[in-house]
């Protein structure tokens, strides 16, 4: 992932809830899961919408969990 991507994520929401390669198996039910390239914890609903338009503007793919 681009680095001016991630400086960006981390200005929206804080660089801790920003976690990169981060183990999915920490945030499952069934404890499985390898890592997210980058797994972001969004506080807000304008936090949401703007990791949304940022993904979008970007053309990155994004699951919400």
């Amino acid at each position: 992932m681009r680095q001016e991507w991630i400086q960006k994520l981390n200005e929206y929401l804080g660089e801790e809830n920003v976690l990169l390669n981060e183990p999915m198996s920490d945030h499952t039910t069934f404890r499985i899961g390898g890592p997210a390239d980058i797994f972001l914890v969004p506080h807000s609903i304008e936090e949401v919408q703007k990791v949304l338009r940022f993904c979008r503007e970007k053309d990155l793919p994004l699951f919400i969990l």
